[in-house]
């Protein structure tokens, strides 16, 4: 079992054609360590939010990208498991990450339909 947050964004879903919101499951910036504040695990953020992690002169503060997609560098980003939260279709979203935000949903597709070259 790994640790995962969600990130929630606005996207058109490809199953039931509304603009709705997306709750895709990320690895990125997720631990089951922490801090006084909890966890890096089991929360929810939205697209420019920062994410709960070690702070910049803390040496594991450079491991908060590690459960990104190593086959797609220099972008920091991965393919993740996702839902539509209007259909409950599932999906599959590659969400990109910037300096400890979730920066952009690059891609959704239904999970079926998972992009080449990702990993699973």
């Amino acid at each position: 079992m790994s640790a995962f947050n969600y990130v929630e964004a606005k996207c058109k879903c490809p199953a039931c054609k509304t603009e709705t919101t997306l709750r895709a499951q990320v690895h990125v910036a997720a631990s089951f360590d922490g801090n006084e504040q909890g966890r890096f695990s089991g929360k929810t953020y939205r697209l420019g939010e920062p994410m709960a992690w070690w702070l910049a002169e803390d040496p594991r503060h450079m491991t908060w990208s590690e459960g990104s997609d190593p086959t797609h560098k220099p972008h920091i980003g991965e393919a993740c498991y996702a839902e539509c939260l209007g259909c409950h279709a599932e999906l599959c979203a590659i969400v990109e990450f910037q300096d400890l935000k979730a920066a952009r949903v690059a891609l959704v597709s239904l999970a079926s339909e998972w992009p080449v070259g990702y990993l699973r």
